[in-house]
């Protein structure tokens, strides 16, 4: 028969230090995130006006998609006023 043997003291001694070192790692980390302040009103303010611009932005450039839209859609159709309604001409 063959022997079974012990575990070695070692070995389990060395996974549990880098078990604990990981945990005091991601206790760390956690407290680290905590304590930060809350956003200054400056801040709040820049983020604030970055996101309207972006919004706008993205309004005019799903506008602009739109239009180019409709014009290969009259294309397509083989019609000849696909320039857009444009401004009255005076007689």
């Amino acid at each position: 028969m063959a022997r079974i043997r012990p575990p070695q003291a070692g070995i389990d001694d060395g996974r549990a230090a880098a078990a604990a070192a990981r945990r005091d790692a991601v206790a760390r980390a956690e407290a680290a995130e905590h304590t930060q302040g809350p956003l200054t009103d400056k801040a709040v303010a820049v983020i604030l006006a970055a996101l309207a611009v972006l919004l706008v932005l993205g309004y005019l450039f799903v506008s602009k998609l739109m239009d180019i839209s409709q014009e290969e859609d009259c294309m397509l159709a083989q019609r000849r006023d696909c320039a857009g309604a444009g401004v009255p001409l005076e007689r």
